[in-house]
């Protein structure tokens, strides 16, 4: 599993999992939603999870969670070759878009 962030409307970015099932293995979105709810703080707990057969990695062995940002995000991400403005955290990156 990998946890990422995610445009959102009402909190600016959204927590999202990325899962792997393991085979035979039956699991639903509303039940590992509950199930991080009941032991991670909610600001932690993803508000979304999309089922995958495999994780993008790199050379390094890890987890690539630009790549997981680009093929979920609705707009621009830093794999576009987009970078919000200097200063801080962008709480909403569709903000600055002309």
């Amino acid at each position: 599993m990998r946890r990422f962030g995610l445009p959102d409307e009402h909190w600016g970015e959204a927590v999202t999992a990325a899962v792997i099932a393991r085979p035979g293995a039956t699991v639903t979105e509303a039940e590992l939603i509950e199930f991080c709810r009941d032991r991670l703080p909610g600001f932690k707990a993803p508000k979304r999870i999309h089922f995958r057969n495999s994780l993008p990695i790199s050379a390094a062995n890890k987890i690539l969670k630009r790549d997981l940002k680009a093929e979920y995000a609705p707009g621009p991400t830093q794999a576009d070759g987009y970078l919000p403005p200097r200063g801080g955290r962008v709480r909403n990156p569709r903000s600055f878009l002309p």
